[in-house]
């Protein structure tokens, strides 16, 4: 384990050793269960596993999300945790919470634990702004008058002054998103957990997340950073660990680990991406495990709806995206990304507004489309995110794929655009 020298001297917050968790999945029955089978199983369960029973179920498969995983922080250290979906990194997070318990192996951790693993975490709808931050204090140990000492600072920070006493269920995902963060950063706990949630913020409320972060960790908190944004991870972390298929793949040092990281991403080939014969930029596996909504494949067509098997410079397009769903579901958003190989999101685009016309999802499975009028990106390879979202931005499934944007010279100039501009190609006309 590579502690840097400066923290050498300072006490251990955080101590993982051989932590492993599993998880059943699976069933014996393709009906479910009903709430009385399923109470019936809870209650036997215990006595199950006194008798060396449980998993006994042949329809249940065992999986595990952690394997072994050792490691240690030290306080006022900031971990960037990094790895592909399905890594383990959240599962991670949630036994650090003590919202999980692990299978088998120990996380010690000394002091208080605040943690944003998804938008409001722990928050409930039906109670008030103030009432919210009350509730949250609590669970992490703070008593009344501790709370009350940084509720004013609360609510500056989230900007929420004026809907404060209003219940929760009625604001918007930035307003949620700005108050979830506000309370995890500035009650009075010894590390501090993040998980993914910065994605959702605009750039200044991002930048006011980082400036508060970085003061946080001046004052001995600890943070441990779960993101794809790699830009966001180098710039905050000193430190980060790359999981793997739910094993400590590499630790140490911030920028050695990101390229470690980089350059596997780089190197596996990806057997659901980019079938160009077909046009087909992702595919479900037949092996992943299916969910209560998943997108089954991607699909690119220009304005006609003929195939397309590649994409240019300042080209129009329509991505259609196939899905599965257990049962008819209305979105709160529906996203698409496109970000650098970094993990600098270049493009975001939403279905979410304040309007109710929101898409619906149809029980058994269909497909929404997105239409692009202008790819405005110069040529190079990207990262293509697509995600389907209920309230709060809490992610039903989300999906990345390589892009490869394709070269034109769009400016008539003989040159190509990576000549022009790093990233952005935009459309303009100078007049004199």
């Amino acid at each position: 384990m590579l502690v840097p020298q400066a923290m050498q001297n300072r006490p251990s917050v955080i101590r993982v050793e051989n932590l492993s968790k599993k998880y059943v999945i699976g069933r014996s029955r393709p009906g479910g269960e009903t709430f009385r089978e399923a109470f019936s199983s809870a209650l036997t369960a215990p006595f199950l596993r006194l008798a060396g029973r449980q998993g006994a179920n042949s329809g249940q498969e065992q999986f595990w999300s952690l394997k072994d995983i050792n490691f240690e922080i030290r306080q006022g250290e900031v971990v960037g945790l990094v790895g592909r979906n399905g890594a383990g990194k959240s599962t991670l997070l949630k036994i650090l919470s003590r919202i999980t318990e692990p299978t088998s192996g120990r996380a010690e951790i000394r002091g208080r634990v605040a943690s944003l693993l998804e938008v409001g975490t722990g928050f409930h709808g039906e109670l008030t702004g103030r009432e919210n931050i009350y509730l949250n204090g609590a669970i992490i140990g703070m008593n009344r008058t501790e709370i009350r000492s940084k509720f004013d600072q609360i609510v500056a920070f989230a900007e929420v002054d004026k809907f404060i006493d209003t219940p929760l269920k009625r604001y918007s995902t930035g307003m949620y998103l700005r108050l979830a963060f506000a309370v995890a950063s500035h009650l009075n706990s010894d590390i501090l957990l993040i998980d993914e949630v910065l994605a959702v913020g605009d750039a200044g409320f991002q930048e006011k997340c980082f400036n508060s972060m970085e003061t946080a960790t001046k004052g001995g908190r600890t943070i441990i950073l779960v993101s794809h944004n790699l830009h966001i991870v180098k710039r905050l972390c000193q430190r980060a660990i790359f999981l793997k298929g739910g094993r400590l793949f590499a630790e140490g040092e911030v920028n050695g680990v990101v390229e470690a990281y980089q350059n596997e991403v780089r190197s596996t080939k990806d057997d659901r991406a980019v079938e160009h014969s077909r046009g087909i930029i992702f595919e479900r596996s037949t092996e992943d495990k299916p969910a209560e909504v998943s997108i089954e494949r991607i699909q690119l067509f220009d304005s006609e709806f003929n195939v397309l098997q590649s994409l240019a410079t300042w080209d129009s397009f329509i991505l259609r995206i196939f899905y599965k769903c257990e049962h008819e579901i209305r979105l709160a958003a529906a996203e698409l990304h496109i970000t650098t190989l970094d993990g600098v999101c270049l493009m975001k685009c939403s279905s979410y507004s304040d309007r109710n016309d929101r898409i619906s999802l149809k029980a058994g499975g269909g497909h929404i489309d997105f239409f692009l009028k202008k790819l405005e990106l110069a040529s190079g390879r990207y990262e293509l995110g697509v995600g389907l979202a209920l309230a709060g931005l809490r992610w039903l499934c989300f999906v990345r794929v390589p892009l490869e944007i394709v070269e034109r010279d769009v400016y008539n100039s003989g040159f190509p655009p990576t000549a022009v501009q790093k990233y952005m190609v935009p459309q303009f006309q100078w007049v004199g």
